[in-house]
């Protein structure tokens, strides 16, 4: 597995390294770490997160206090892979698979629903970012084994693709920048060799 970035908007890519993405100030490679734990703390002064709790056979997102106080339910549905919005109003998780697709839905801080225009995705895609104004949100979309970025704007549900990974397969997980305009993303490519090894006498 590898790790590269792209300038969203450019077409262009490079390959990197964890070194040189601190060094360049760039969202780390996934595969450095940065994703452990990603979109469970709210937006409470960092007193409590959101992780999903097996209740009645199925995972069930709860809000987690640190100071001790007793659990809270936030989704009475299948959920999990929460991750909350900037300014912690809200959250993003996703629901049940149905076949090989499944949906994001969205639930406020104090638990009530919360609207966001419907979306189905393709297993393998459920990692979601939020751009730094939290008016839309960066997926994965396309065929279970080819995806690329793209753009929803969470108040009118228009979608714009960012990138075209034409080649590019078995994108994993993503990360932007601080300002939205790059994205780090790693990839697997299998590669084989075959070898004669000839056998003396």
């Amino acid at each position: 597995m590898d790790a590269r970035a792209a300038r969203l908007g450019t077409g262009s890519f490079r390959n990197l390294t964890p070194g040189a993405l601190r060094r360049a100030g760039e969202p780390r490679a996934p595969h450095a770490g940065i994703f452990a734990g990603r979109g469970a703390g709210d937006g409470l002064n960092g007193r409590s997160i959101a992780v999903a709790v097996y209740r009645d056979g199925a995972p069930r997102l709860t809000r987690i206090f640190l100071d001790g106080t007793a659990p809270v339910p936030l989704v009475a549905e299948y959920s999990i892979d929460p991750v909350w919005s900037p300014d912690g109003r809200f959250l993003i998780y996703s629901g049940a698979d149905v076949g090989t697709t499944f949906p994001l839905r969205a639930v406020a801080n104090d638990g009530r629903p919360y609207q966001i225009p419907p979306l189905i995705l393709t297993r393998g895609a459920r990692h979601v970012v939020f751009q730094p104004d939290a008016a839309a949100i960066v997926i994965l979309r396309g065929d279970i084994g080819h995806k690329s970025l793209w753009r929803v704007d969470l108040r009118t549900g228009a979608q714009q693709q960012l990138t075209d990974f034409a080649g590019i397969p078995d994108i994993g997980d993503f990360d932007l920048a601080g300002d939205g305009a790059a994205v780090v993303f790693d990839r697997v490519q299998e590669t084989s060799h075959i070898a004669l090894i000839e056998r003396g006498g």
